[in-house]
């Protein structure tokens, strides 16, 4: 006969217990100091990205307050100054409008009334004149600032003239549309196509500054956009000090 099935072990017998868990494994010193030195070396990497990155943008931001400076600046001093930028349309020759030189009478059209108009610069009135196309954006700036703000800029004895030239019916609105919503205070004058006043002025682009005194002779001129209120007091200022 069998025995019945027991869990009692016979005797003189060692029961099998179960194998203890093994022991949690221990990382070497040398491990663990190689670990937190990768760390750090991760954390240094991203402080040093991040103060890269807050360099390059201190570094954006001061360039861009350079170039308005240097925007300002130019806009204050190139009254006195021959720097016309280039790229533009129009007649190349500037010799009748350098700097020094007399200007003659300029003949157009005036606008709104579409009657002949002539302006001449040997009047004894100071005048600066603005040369602008109607598809110009820059020109367009210009007309956006300055025409709201018009009736609290000082202009003393200087008198705005505005010569509308190079008219293109594929490019913008239309010059008569142009005007009609921008409504000028100041005097314009009509030069179709890149006309003889375009080429009496001298214009290589758009906008373009021509700056008279009371007898006619250029005492300055500049090409690019015053968008700003400030800056075109400035230069109402200077050139009313530069022609006494």
């Amino acid at each position: 006969m069998t025995e019945p099935l027991d869990d009692t072990p016979p005797v003189g017998t060692i029961p099998v217990r179960a194998a203890p868990p093994p022991a949690p494994a221990r990382t070497s010193p040398v491990a663990t100091i190689v670990a937190l030195v990768a760390i750090v070396a991760v954390a240094a990497v991203g402080f040093t990205t991040l103060k890269r990155i807050s360099d390059l943008e201190e570094r954006i931001t001061s360039l861009a307050a350079g170039r308005e400076s240097l925007t300002s600046l130019t806009a204050r001093v190139g009254i006195m100054e021959q720097a016309l930028g280039a790229g533009g349309q129009g007649a190349v020759d500037q010799s009748s409008a350098a700097v020094g030189s007399a200007l003659g009478p300029i003949s157009g059209t005036s606008w709104p009334s579409g009657e002949p108009v002539t302006v001449d610069p040997a009047d004894g009135t100071v005048r600066l004149f603005l040369v602008a196309a109607h598809w110009c954006p820059y020109c367009g700036a210009t007309l956006d600032a300055l025409i709201p703000a018009w009736e609290s800029i000082d202009l003393g004895r200087v008198e705005m003239v505005m010569i509308s030239t190079a008219q293109d019916p594929t490019r913008g609105a239309p010059e008569e549309q142009y005007l009609a919503e921008a409504d000028p205070p100041w005097p314009v004058v009509i030069d179709p196509a890149l006309g003889p006043i375009a080429a009496q002025l001298g214009v290589t682009s758009f906008p373009t500054w021509v700056a008279t005194d009371g007898a006619g002779v250029v005492v300055g001129r500049f090409g690019g956009m015053i968008d700003d209120v400030a800056r075109f007091q400035g230069l109402i200022d200077q050139l009313q000090a530069s022609t006494g």
